[in-house]
């Protein structure tokens, strides 16, 4: 099975318990405190400018970072700005990053919660998205997932994530290597690309979790003994950590396409259908294949019931044919001085012969009830 060591998973479900609370219960709100797992040394910043005819990338300090005014920006067809944020746990850096681009202190502390449920909040001049990103370790298989924050404003697109990772890398080099349309389209189109690239990795991620599910299924039909319980724990836990992270995805988007914001183009709304028409679809997989799993449980259980059963089943004849033998045995092992029967000279073989005829008897009788 292509998927995780049922250790593998608890290992990184332990790894994120040992991880303290850090905000205390009436803390003020707005207080810039992480939570999480630090994943990083330290917190970076790429800037991508992009355009038809351009696009540059580089690494940036938060001390050079300022917010373009609106007589300085460039027209959608010129240029567009993508700030990429890795690593959450420095909060100063965070807040400073907040005051240039003037994200309310609300937001910045929904960015540092980690543990925060997906979400979408419509400002007058910006949009706030939070979504969980799935992904597989490269070593382990595990499932791993980390919170992305996006605020879209006017020609800039600013985005924060827990750590390195993996599925935003097609998207850098669609953008290096001028192809589709990102080049040619405002950052609105970039933000349906990372929701569509999320969404797209939740899906591998499921059809992962079905295929080892079949393989289960058709093992257990064969040899039940070759699948043990921890084997399909793990594909069910994965599937409900899955779940519960992509829920609020289809929400997400729906309130995208339907928010009037000036930033969402017109011309954006049939990819945004389509996206929301693959989250819906995904959500209806998981509930399909969830009760796919639970169907799956319970034939291993029936199936291990009916192995115990089948074992309890030859004991228990096997006791019933030794029980008239033992009863014999123990009458005629009584030391008693008057038993007629000890001094005839066929006694012991005529019991043999009744021992023998007995459990003959009681043997053919659950050979014919198929009880053996």
């Amino acid at each position: 099975m292509k998927s995780s060591t049922p250790t593998g998973l608890l290992d990184s479900l332990r790894e994120r318990r040992r991880v303290p609370r850090q905000r205390k219960p009436g803390a003020t709100p707005g207080a810039l405190i992480f939570e999480g797992a630090q994943k990083v040394d330290d917190v970076s910043i790429e800037q991508l400018n992009y355009g038809a005819g351009h696009f540059e990338r580089r690494g940036i300090e938060i001390e050079h970072l300022q917010l373009p005014r609106n007589d300085q920006r460039a027209p959608e067809s010129a240029s567009q700005t993508w700030l990429h944020v890795t690593g959450l746990h420095d909060s100063e850096k965070i807040s400073k990053i907040g005051e240039v681009f003037r994200i309310p202190d609300l937001l910045l502390e929904d960015v540092l919660n980690t543990n925060a449920q997906g979400k979408i909040e419509l400002l007058d001049d910006a949009i706030f998205i939070q979504i969980k990103v799935l992904e597989r370790d490269g070593t382990s298989g595990t499932l791993k997932f980390q919170q992305l924050s996006v605020f879209i404003g006017e020609g800039i697109l600013l985005s924060f994530c827990e750590g390195p990772t993996q599925v935003f890398h097609p998207i850098f080099r669609r953008l290096q290597n001028a192809k589709g349309r990102l080049r040619n389209r405002g950052v609105d189109y970039l933000l349906w690309a990372l929701l569509d690239t999320v969404v797209d990795h939740a899906i591998a991620s499921l059809h992962l979790i079905e295929q080892n599910l079949i393989e289960i299924d058709e093992l257990i039909q064969e040899d039940h003994t070759a699948v043990s319980a921890a084997d399909l724990y793990a594909q069910k836990h994965e599937l409900m950590l899955l779940q519960h992270q992509i829920r609020p995805n289809r929400e997400i988007i729906h309130s995208i396409r339907q928010s009037g914001s000036e930033l969402i183009s017109d011309d954006l709304a049939p990819f945004l259908d389509d996206l929301r028409d693959h989250a819906v679809l995904l959500s209806h997989e998981c509930d399909a294949l969830r009760d796919f799993a639970v169907g799956v449980r319970d034939y291993l259980l029936a199936e291990l019931n009916q192995r115990m059963n089948n074992v309890m089943k030859v004991l228990t004849c096997i006791s019933t044919i030794f029980l008239p033998l033992t009863f014999l045995a123990g009458v005629y092992g009584m030391n008693f001085q008057h038993m007629p029967e000890l001094k005839s000279r066929w006694a012991y073989p005529f019991l043999w012969l009744v021992f023998l005829s007995v459990g003959g008897f009681l043997l053919l009788l659950f050979r014919r009830k198929k009880w053996l």
